[in-house]
C-alpha cells in the first residue's frame, strides 16, 4: 500500500512539472527572471543601491507584468481578475519577505555574492510559485 501511494505521488509529481503549462509557465519566468535580474543588477552595480533595496525594487517592479503573464498565457484563466489580484499580491507579499531573508542570510552571512544569491534565491521561487498559483491564486 505505501509503495502504490508513493508511485502515484511520484507519477503526479512527474506530470504536473512536464505539462504544457508548467513548460508556459517556465518560459514566463525566464523572460521575467531577465527583467528582473537587470533591473536588480542595474540598481546595484549603476545607481548604487544597497542589494536588498534593490532586490524589493525588482521584485514588485514585475509584479504586474508577472500577473498578467501568468493568468493570461501561463494559466489561461479568465474570470474574476479581482480574486486573482488579491490572491496574487498576498502570495507577493509572502514571497518578497521569504525571498529578502534568504537573500540576506545568502549574502550577508553567508557572504555570497548578491548577484549570485539572487540567482539562487529565484531559483528557490520556482516549484513553489508554481504549484500555488495552480493551486490557490488561479483556481
Amino acid at each position: 500500500m505505501y509503495t502504490s501511494f508513493v508511485k502515484t505521488s511520484l507519477q503526479r509529481c512527474v506530470s504536473l512539472f512536464t505539462s504544457a503549462q508548467f513548460l508556459r509557465y517556465l518560459a514566463v519566468g525566464l523572460f521575467s527572471f531577465g527583467l528582473d535580474y537587470g533591473l536588480y543588477w542595474s540598481c546595484i552595480a549603476l545607481m548604487h543601491i544597497g542589494y536588498l533595496v534593490a532586490h524589493v525594487t525588482s521584485f514588485v517592479v514585475m509584479y504586474w507584468l508577472n500577473f498578467l503573464m501568468h493568468r493570461h498565457f501561463s494559466f489561461r484563466v479568465s474570470g474574476h481578475p479581482a480574486r486573482h489580484l488579491v490572491r496574487y499580491t498576498l502570495l507577493l507579499a509572502v514571497n518578497v519577505t521569504l525571498t529578502t531573508a534568504l537573500l540576506a542570510f545568502l549574502t550577508g552571512i553567508a557572504g555570497i555574492s548578491p548577484f549570485v544569491s539572487k540567482i539562487a534565491v529565484m531559483a528557490a521561487l520556482v516549484a513553489w510559485n508554481f504549484i500555488v498559483y495552480r493551486k490557490i491564486v488561479y483556481a
